[in-house]
């Protein structure tokens, strides 16, 4: 579940990266392996394939990205969920982030919703990433992830694989230049 939650990271960082202007996030699939996804549902895909590089330069795996892109975006995040569940690439694990809201504190807040998958031990985690929008008047702000569901592993197996996802963010440099940004510990 190590690289699962690290590569979680990397394209929960991309996405905070991609709504840092104040857009919405089109729902995204991302794993690790290279695999092509030809079509589902009634959504526009683009895929991608991002090369991972060790310290050294040398290439030490790949990682696909696809974007989901329908009218409604529900029907996006949808066409997104069924993809995580037939895996049609057969990734050995796989994210989907879409935007969403969550409540803290009494109030409806922005947040990236993640639904992170390893296959090959059945288990899951349910994230969610606060943040506030770039357009409003405070201007952009991440909150902390806050783990909102568990799927055959538990809270206790969890918490030392959040370290992995932090390694997982600042493997995207771009995205993590950002959040530390903008990182805002009151929520």
């Amino acid at each position: 579940m190590q690289a699962t939650m690290r590569m979680a990271g990397f394209f929960a960082a991309h996405s905070i990266w991609s709504i840092s202007d104040g857009e919405t996030l089109v729902p995204i699939v991302g794993s690790d392996g290279v695999g092509d996804v030809e079509e589902i549902d009634n959504c526009q895909i683009s895929s991608y394939v991002i090369p991972m590089y060790d310290s050294n330069g040398a290439l030490r795996s790949n990682r696909s990205l696809t974007r989901l892109i329908a009218d409604p975006l529900e029907d996006a995040v949808k066409a997104g969920e069924k993809l995580m569940t037939r895996n049609p690439t057969h990734a050995p694990n796989a994210v989907l982030i879409f935007d969403g809201y969550i409540t803290l504190r009494g109030h409806r807040t922005d947040a990236l919703m993640l639904t992170i998958v390893e296959y090959a031990h059945d288990k899951s985690v349910r994230m969610s990433i606060p943040y506030r929008n770039a357009k409003s008047n405070e201007g952009f702000a991440v909150y902390k992830p806050k783990v909102i569901g568990l799927s055959n592993i538990t809270e206790n197996e969890v918490r030392p694989l959040v370290e992995d996802f932090w390694w997982g963010v600042e493997d995207h440099r771009r995205g993590a230049e950002i959040w530390n940004k903008y990182i805002d510990q009151s929520y």
